[in-house]
This record gives C-alpha cells, sequence and structure tokens, in this order.
C-alpha cells in the first residue's frame, strides 16, 4: 500500500461517529474497503450500523472531507450492505470507549456484561435507545440503565 492509501486510510478510519461521542467509524467496523486508484480518486465503501440511520449523510461528508485533507484529488462514498454490520466489528479499543460511555458490546457469542458494574443479569427496556442503533437494558445487579449496541451478535436479547 502507497504512502498516500495509508494517509488516507488513516484519516478515513479516524473520523468520528457523530452519535457515538468520538468513538471513531474505524474503532466500529463500519470501513468494509477504501481503494486509492493511480490518479489518486480514493473510493470508500462503509456499512451502516442501522440502514436507516439519520447520520449517514453527516458520516459520508466527513469522510470525504478527511480523505480529501488526507490528500485524494476525488473522494467517493459508497454504503454497502454486504458485509451486514454487527458488533463482532467493533475493535478492542471501540468497546473500551464504548464501555466507558456506558455502552455494552456484546461479545462473539452474544454475552454481555454491565459496563457500570461487570454484571451479567440484563434484561430489554426498550428496543429502541437514544438512536437505532442501541437499545436500552436494565441491570439487575446495580440498577442502572445501559444502552447496548444493537446488532447480529445480540439477537438472542
Amino acid at each position: 500500500m502507497s504512502a498516500l492509501a495509508e494517509g488516507i486510510r488513516r484519516a478515513v478510519e479516524s473520523v468520528p461517529d457523530p452519535e457515538l461521542g468520538g468513538v471513531t467509524i474505524g474503532d466500529l467496523g463500519l470501513v468494509v474497503d477504501l481503494v486509492v486508484s493511480p490518479d489518486g480518486a480514493v473510493t470508500v465503501e462503509l456499512t451502516p450500523t442501522f440502514l436507516g440511520c439519520p447520520a449517514l449523510g453527516l458520516i459520508a461528508a466527513d469522510v470525504r472531507a478527511a480523505a480529501l485533507a488526507a490528500g485524494a484529488r476525488s473522494a467517493e462514498v459508497r454504503y454497502v450492505h454486504v458485509p451486514i454490520w454487527e458488533t463482532a466489528r467493533i475493535s478492542d479499543r471501540g468497546r473500551h470507549q464504548l464501555a466507558d460511555r456506558g455502552i455494552a458490546v456484546p461479545t462473539g457469542a452474544g454475552d454481555v456484561c454491565c459496563p457500570f458494574c461487570g454484571g451479567d443479569v440484563l434484561t430489554e427496556a426498550a428496543p429502541v435507545g437514544p438512536t437505532a442503533c442501541r437499545s436500552v437494558l436494565w441491570c439487575e445487579s446495580c440498577r442502572n440503565v445501559v444502552e447496548i449496541m444493537r446488532g447480529v451478535s445480540h439477537a438472542h436479547l
């Protein structure tokens, strides 16, 4: 990978998700592919956390701006639906950042723990939380409301 492509990838992956307080789209696993042509045109493929996410336009604009600032001649953003986004795509750093914000992320096995106390007895309080990509649980141990990232990995809840 060329130095230009590496710089553009770093810039794109560092774009913060506007609904998650600074957690990057790279750490959320939204970046599926990034191609830099020989003439410097960039195509970025992203998979949305939720198909109806109202922030998709803002994310695309921020990704274009980041790619152009990093040296791209032009930048196109495409949303793809394969692979489907799931919580397993979130990096370890992203999981820690979300937990610091009180947002739980299920493991690949679908298990989830309270980010406040580590308790594992959580019941659904609301199917949709403050954003479409999160739902709300209730922790029986510490009696806190807990947000959880919605996705394929927590379908059993």
